[in-house]
């Protein structure tokens, strides 16, 4: 189940995590932009969210990645999932997201 260029608000409050999942289901390739907030990204191998205290790379806005394969967005091997939270100070933005 693909996301074609849709717009994803994405809250502090998304799950107990904190994570909105950008992918909505297994993915091999995406691309993704930052239209408003700045925000920590993270791939997963599965469904589960990261950690709430999980790290990862940070995106403002006009930043994200081209259109790729996940292997090699991330060194995690296996990924499948792309999670964001809004990074510290922020509760919310957007990002368009599209993937396969």
């Amino acid at each position: 189940m693909s996301r074609n260029q849709e717009p994803v608000p994405v809250e502090s409050t998304a799950n107990n995590n904190g994570w909105t999942e950008l992918t909505n289901g297994d993915a091999t390739s995406a691309k993704f932009q930052v239209w408003k907030g700045l925000f920590v990204i993270r791939y997963t191998v599965n469904d589960s969210p990261p950690a709430a205290d999980a790290g990862g790379w940070i995106y403002g806005v006009r930043e994200g990645e081209g259109y790729s394969p996940l292997s090699s967005q991330t060194p995690l091997s296996g990924a499948k999932r792309i999670w964001a939270r809004p990074w510290e100070g922020w509760d919310a933005g957007t990002i368009t997201v599209s993937h396969d």
